[in-house]
């Protein structure tokens, strides 16, 4: 790694720190640049802007993300293939664990026309790693309410080592996505 890829890359760390503590809209390129005893303009040779710098943090993600989807969809649909769908999601969720409880509650990533659209087509691929029949709303519920569910478990738990993470995610998402399929019964008619 040369140095101005290593810069990059310390660049992106600090501002993903100081994002996921004061939120996109709460840090400014002048505060990064202070941490680091470097200059403001410094940081827009590397990355021009601070959406293009917000872009640059978020990457990582979601090249492992692509990464994921591959190994997915080079296997069947079956139950060994839904385990290692949760392994991954799991891996995913724990090596980025900051980066991406940020992507998906800061208000300055929602505001991000581009990064928004990355992050609900992942958030679309995911799903269909786990519904097993995409009409059955029930299930898609389930799955939704599962994997959300999965994900504020890695922000709530700061505490947790990744290791321990990892563990408690892993089997918390066994439990609950080892039910079996079931039809969704029909809506109910609402009460008169």
């Amino acid at each position: 790694m040369n140095v101005a890829e290593r810069s990059r890359e310390r660049i992106a760390q600090v501002a993903l720190d100081l994002f996921v503590a004061n939120s996109y809209e709460g840090t400014s390129l002048q505060m990064i640049a202070s941490l680091l005893r470097i200059t403001k303009p410094a940081i827009t040779y590397h990355f021009g802007s601070k959406e293009d710098l917000l872009a640059a943090v978020a990457e990582p993600a979601f090249v492992d993300a692509e990464k994921y989807f591959h190994s997915l969809e080079r296997q069947p649909a079956s139950a060994a293939r839904r385990r290692e769908a949760l392994s991954g999601y799991v891996d995913l969720l724990v090596k980025h664990r900051s980066l991406m409880v940020f992507l998906l509650q800061d208000a300055g990533v929602v505001r991000n026309r581009a990064l928004k659209e990355r992050v609900t087509r992942l958030a679309e691929r995911l799903m269909q790693a786990f519904v097993r029949d995409p009409a059955d709303t029930g299930e898609r519920v389930y799955i939704a309410a599962a994997l959300g569910g999965l994900r504020s478990a890695t922000a709530a738990f700061p505490e947790l080592s990744d290791s321990e993470l990892h563990t408690h995610l892993l089997e918390a998402g066994r439990r609950m996505l080892s039910r079996p399929a079931r039809r969704s019964p029909a809506p109910a008619d609402p009460p008169a």
